[in-house]
Order: C-alpha cells, then structure tokens, then sequence
C-alpha cells in the first residue's frame, strides 16, 4: 500500500473564526446565529464549550439559550470564513498538488507516501495552528471515506490512522450513518432488517442490498469493505457542478414562519458563499419541504437574471416556501439549492425590459452625479431607490 488519504477538517469553522478576534471568549459558550431577537436565528455554528452543553447546529438560539443561559451569540461573517478557507487549502497545496475541497471548511488530500502519511498529518496540523490560530482533526487511510471516518473519530485537534490492519476493529462497531451518503431513510431502512452497524452492513451480501437499496446499496457495501474507485482531485481541477445546495433536519419540529425564516436564511448565506468561492451564479432556485410524516416535496422558480447574492436567493426561498407551502403539519427539514450554474465572469444577456431600466438607471445616476458636482453631495441613493426613480415595477 503506497498512497495515502487524508481528510483534513478544521474544528468548529465559523465559530474558531469568530473567536480569533474575541479570544476572551474562548472558554465560555459561544455560538454563531441569526438574529436572536426575532427569534428566527439557529444555530449555524457552536464552539466546543457550547458544544459540551449539549447545543446542536440548526437548532434556534431561543432552544439553545435554555440549555445556556449564559451563551455568547456572534453574527456570522461568512467573507472571513471563505477567507481563511482558502489560506487553509494554500497551506495544504505545499504538500500535495491533490487537494479537493468538501465544503469551505473539509478538504482530501492524497499522498504518494503511506509510511511518513501519519507524520505530514501532524504536521500539517500543527502548521494550521501555528499559521491561522485554528485547529484541525485529519483523518489518514486508503480510502475517502475511511479518511473522513477517521478525521470525524476524534476532536478537536487529532490524528486519527485508519489502516487495512485495523478499520475493523475501528469502524466496524460504528452506526451505520456513519458513512457518508447515509441518510435517515436509509439507516431506517436498513435498521428494519438488523443492520445497525458499519460491520453488520459490510457483511451482508451486496447483491440483497442492491435488491433493497439500489445502486447505493452496492456503493455502501463498497465504502463499508474499503473498497473506492473515487480519487482525490488535483487542486487546479476545477469541477463544474451542476447545481449547489444544503440541507439541514431541524433539531425541533418547525411550528413557526420565524423558525423557517432562520433556517432559509442560514441555508441561502451558505449557498451563495460556495457560489461566491467558486465564482458562479445561478438562474434557478429550488426548496426541499420535509414534513413531520417524513413526506418530502420540492419546489422551484427561475431567477430574473443571473444571482449569486443572499438576499435575493433568500427572498426567493421564502417566496417559493409561503406560496406552496404551509404549517399545518411541522416542518422536519429544509434544503435549498442553486441550480443553472454559470460563471459569474460571463456577461449577462440583458432583455429588453432590463436593457431598459439599466438605460433609465444610469440616466437617473447621471443627473445624481451632475447634481452632486455641482452642490457638494447632497444625494445619496441606494440601489433599491434608485430601482424606484428609474421606474421599476
């Protein structure tokens, strides 16, 4: 066994950002959310002291003051967060070209050395702490998978080894939605016929569990033995996704527009910061609705012109959610995601109705200006006045 796979996953992201510049806060209960006192903020993120607490991402900051009375609420700063991201990967490309990004905080990195992979990890680990002030937990092992396995199996700050010699031993006991992919459905699917366990499912005969699960019965048997196809990209590959999105299960139930509200805002600043990194916009905007009774629906709506802007993707959400969608039965979980990518470098096509609202704005910007020059300013409009005076309807 020559190559190595490492997955590298900073530690309580968003909230070890927040704590940089607040360092007096690091040994109290700290969490990262929206506005708390419309009561539509969750919890996007927490810090391991609120963690110990037992305080969850995506539950609402009014459920997790109860269990803290005393918990510091941050406002998210989701430029700083991509920001130190790319420091991160930088750092991480001085040791390997095969650096894949899993979301702004969780890389893979591939190795050509297994015998010195345990030692670059540390390495690496210290490296982040010492250059950003944040730490790190690596998963080291032959697969994906197993690397990201070993990277969630001890926090903050560890290295975790997961070999051919001892993943049994490590992984086998662990529940089966461990894995990645594995979702709600299908541990209960798989927990209706006594598979429970990473182990129990790699025992199984795969070609039951395609009759079960379909293809992704065959890929689960296959990540639970060790066995992956998939390689760590290069760094300079840039994959081109067709769309972009998140999805959360609430901790509770969701009763209220101010609990969807908070959840929708959470997801659309998400998106739009991986649209914004990866320089794309999208056309379209689509919601996923999962009710109480685990029944799941999806709706979506094109976007005027090309967006990468929270705002907008978020007024959008909300829009989809009130028209189709309602609280008779609570609301389980929520997903959005961004579809009809393009470069946020290309030009956009301009109808005829845009072509003429962008010619009446800068001719209403034009006479601000004139104005301006000549009296000193004394105008200064923002872009949803100036949409107004330039007669948008």
């Amino acid at each position: 066994m020559n190559k190595a796979i490492l997955h590298v996953d900073m530690n309580n992201f968003f909230a070890s950002v927040e704590l940089l510049s607040r360092p007096e806060l690091r040994d109290v209960p700290v969490i990262v959310c929206g506005d708390e006192k419309s009561r539509r903020g969750v919890v996007l993120a927490k810090n391991q002291a609120a963690k110990t607490l037992g305080i969850k991402t995506a539950e609402t900051v009014f459920s997790a003051r109860q269990k803290a009375p005393n918990v510091v609420c941050l406002p998210p700063h989701f430029d700083q967060y991509e920001h130190y991201s790319k420091l991160a990967r930088k750092l991480y490309e001085t040791y390997t070209p095969y650096v894949e990004s899993f979301g702004l905080d969780e890389c893979w990195l591939k190795l050509d050395q297994w015998d010195t992979a345990a030692q670059t990890a540390d390495q690496i680990r210290q490296d982040v702490k010492h250059a950003f002030g944040l730490t790190v937990s690596i998963g080291v092992s032959f697969t994906k998978v197993f690397a990201k396995l070993g990277s969630d199996y001890k926090k903050p700050d560890a290295v975790t080894v997961i070999s051919r010699d001892n993943y049994k031993t490590i992984l086998w006991p662990l529940p089966v939605q461990a894995l990645l992919y594995v979702g709600k459905a299908t541990t209960d699917k798989l927990g209706s016929i006594g598979i429970q366990t990473i182990g129990q499912l790699a025992s199984t005969d795969v070609l039951f569990l395609e009759r079960l699960l379909g293809k992704m019965g065959r890929l689960l048997w296959s990540e639970a033995n060790g066995i992956e196809q998939d390689e760590v990209a290069p760094a300079d590959r840039k994959r081109q996704a067709k769309s972009i999105g998140n999805s959360m299960t609430l901790v509770r139930d969701a009763t209220s527009m101010g609990e969807i509200m908070g959840a929708l805002r959470w997801l659309a600043d998400s998106v739009a910061t991986r649209l914004q990194a990866d320089r794309r916009c999208c056309r379209t905007v689509q919601i996923m609705v999962k009710d109480s009774t685990f029944s799941s629906q999806t709706r979506q709506a094109k976007l005027p012109e090309p967006c990468q802007d929270r705002k907008i993707i978020f007024d959008h959400a909300m829009a989809l959610f009130q028209t189709h969608f309602d609280l008779s039965v609570p609301i389980r979980g929520l997903g959005l995601t961004a579809s009809d990518l393009g470069s946020a470098d290309d030009p956009v096509q301009l109808s005829f109705e845009d072509l003429k609202r962008e010619q009446a704005r800068a001719k209403v910007m034009s006479t601000i200006n004139r104005l301006n020059e000549r009296y000193g300013k004394i105008i200064d409009i923002g872009s949803g006045n100036l949409d107004s005076a330039a007669g948008k309807k």
